[in-house]
C-alpha cells in the first residue's frame, strides 16, 4: 500500500513562503515607515510652534499644534489603513490554504472509502 504522506502537500518554510509572496513584509516596512513619519510630524510641529514663539505668530503655533495633534492622527489612519488591507490579504491566503488541505483530504477519503484502513 503506498503512502499517503507523500501526496499531502510539504511546508517549504518561511523562506519559500516568501519568495513565492505567500508571506508580505509590508506590515512590517508600513510600521518602520509609521514611526519615521510619527517622528517627521512631531519635528515639523515642534518646529513650527518654536518657530511661533520666538517670531511671535499665532498662526503658526496654531498650524503647529494642528499639525501635532490631527496630522498625527490622519498619518497613523493611512498607516493602519495599509496594514489593514495586507492583512486582509493574508487571511484569505490563510483560507485558500485551508480549503486546498481539506479538499485533499475529501479527495484522499473518498479514493479510501471503500477500503479497510
Amino acid at each position: 500500500m503506498p503512502d499517503d504522506r507523500a501526496r499531502q502537500p510539504k511546508d517549504h518554510g518561511s523562506l519559500a513562503r516568501y519568495l513565492g509572496f505567500r508571506k508580505f513584509v509590508s506590515v512590517t516596512l508600513i510600521k518602520v515607515i509609521h514611526v519615521i513619519g510619527a517622528i517627521g510630524v512631531l519635528a515639523g510641529s515642534v518646529a513650527l510652534i518654536v518657530i511661533g514663539v520666538i517670531e511671535g505668530g499665532k498662526e503658526k503655533i496654531a498650524l503647529g499644534v494642528v499639525g501635532l495633534t490631527a496630522g498625527s492622527l490622519v498619518w497613523r489612519v493611512l498607516c493602519e489603513s495599509l496594514i489593514i488591507a495586507f492583512s486582509i490579504h493574508e487571511r484569505l491566503a490563510a483560507v485558500e490554504e485551508s480549503q486546498r488541505a481539506f479538499a485533499k483530504y475529501v479527495e484522499w477519503y473518498q479514493t479510501h472509502a471503500g477500503k479497510k484502513l
